[in-house]
Parts: C-alpha cells; structure tokens; sequence
C-alpha cells in the first residue's frame, strides 16, 4: 500500500526536453561543420591547379610530361606541351633565356 505508481508524466516530459536539446544541439555541430567545409572548399578553390591557370599562369611540360620549371630544363628544338585555362598548346622551343628576361 505504501507504493505509489511512478509519475511517467514527468519522466516523458524530461525526455522530451532531453531530445530537443539534443536535436538543437545535432542541428548546430552540422551547421558549424557545413560551414567549415565552405571555408575549406574557398581556400582550397584559391590554390587549385585551374585557379592558377585561370590567373593567367601556364603548366609546360616536356615530351615525357615533367613539368619544365626553369629555361635551362629545356633545349632548343625540344617539344614542349603548355596547358592553359582553356585549352592546350604544342610548342618547339626556338630560344632560351636563363634568366627569364624574355
């Protein structure tokens, strides 16, 4: 006679609360991580290969596709592949200037 029957009222009602914390809580840590791979996604989009191009830069490579980084890697009559923003060129190298004044 002494047992009372639990108040289930208050315990569902504690439950409830409990999972709209928890759903504000899972909606925020997803806001904040979205935002951060938008952060990441810009910078990464900034120093991107295209991106480089894009700026006006080009990648030359030579007939076994090494990326030629200085005149002196090169010799005259050599084939040389440029890769632009858009599009590609074939070129044969007809001068070198080591110091990169031309």
């Amino acid at each position: 006679a002494a047992l009372r029957a639990p108040r289930t009222d208050i315990a569902a009602h504690r439950l409830e609360s409990a999972a709209g914390m928890l759903a504000r809580a899972a909606q925020f840590a997803l806001a904040r991580r979205v935002e951060q791979v938008a952060r990441l996604e810009g910078a990464l989009a900034l120093v991107s290969p295209q991106a480089v191009l894009d700026r006006g830069y080009a990648i030359v490579r030579d007939r076994d596709g090494r990326i030629v980084r200085a005149g002196d890697e090169a010799a005259i009559g050599a084939a040389l592949s440029v890769t632009l923003a858009r599009g590609a060129l074939q070129v044969e190298v007809r001068e070198i200037s080591p110091d990169g004044s031309d």
